[in-house]
């Protein structure tokens, strides 16, 4: 279960809902129920970032040998320096949210009944 949900009819600034009631609120203040709406949960969008990207780029920024390209560094080396990115990549908190499950009405229900016994 996600924190951070996304729907289809309502505009938040661009921002994800952060509970099940705030999107009830929201949806109220327009007269929609939520049987209307089209609620996501979220996963965080990963950084991600290309070693072979990386390279040319600093290639093409340095003053190296005119000849000199992207062919002459070994795979290994990049797949070396790609495993690295990803392990680095992956404890990056982007703050950016994407959709990833449409909920049913019925988890929907599920989760506002979680948060409402939460409060009490």
């Amino acid at each position: 279960m996600s924190k951070y949900y996304l729907v289809d009819e309502l505009d938040n600034d661009g921002y994800c809902f952060d509970s099940i009631s705030a999107v009830k609120e929201s949806a109220d203040e327009l007269g929609l129920t939520l049987e209307e709406l089209t609620i996501y949960d979220t996963k965080m969008k990963p950084l991600k970032l290309g070693a072979t990207y990386l390279v040319e780029t600093e290639i093409d920024n340095c003053d190296l040998f005119e000849g000199f390209d992207i062919d002459e560094i070994p795979e290994e080396k990049l797949q070396e320096l790609q495993e690295l990115l990803d392990a680095w990549c992956k404890d990056i908190d982007t703050n950016t949210y994407e959709r990833s499950k449409k909920l049913s009405i019925e988890e929907v229900r599920k989760r506002q009944e979680l948060e409402n016994e939460n409060i009490w």
